[in-house]
């Protein structure tokens, strides 16, 4: 529950199960970097849905401020001379999701030409 999510710019609380932070969204890694969809027909018209304390896609007040990120970044920032290997693999329905696909556009190729590769 986060306790200061307000429904747009009116100040009107949130609906109790309207008001979490998604946890993917909550790391230092493009923290609100791109977070934006496009609406209707004109391309120029994009809002940041993950910025909307009342949204879905809420990433929070600011990178790790949930407990749970923070919690994770602190144990591999702890075990870091003894973790050698990270798997992140995130599906949706009959997706394959890129990692850091909230860029527009995604620049996976360019920043990590690796990360696409099957093994």
């Amino acid at each position: 529950m986060n306790p200061n999510a307000i429904k747009d710019k009116t100040g009107t609380p949130c609906q109790a199960q309207m008001s979490g932070v998604d946890l993917n969204r909550n790391w230092g890694v493009d923290f609100g970097v791109a977070q934006t969809t496009q609406i209707g027909l004109n391309v120029n018209n994009r809002v940041d849905e993950c910025a909307d304390s009342c949204g879905e896609c809420y990433r929070g007040t600011e990178p790790f401020s949930e407990p749970e990120t923070r919690a994770i970044r602190d144990f591999l920032k702890d075990k870091k001379d003894e973790i050698k290997f990270v798997y992140n693999f995130h599906s949706n329905g009959n997706m394959w999701i890129y990692p850091f696909n909230g860029r527009d556009p995604n620049d996976i190729a360019d920043r990590a030409p690796f990360a696409l590769l099957a093994f």
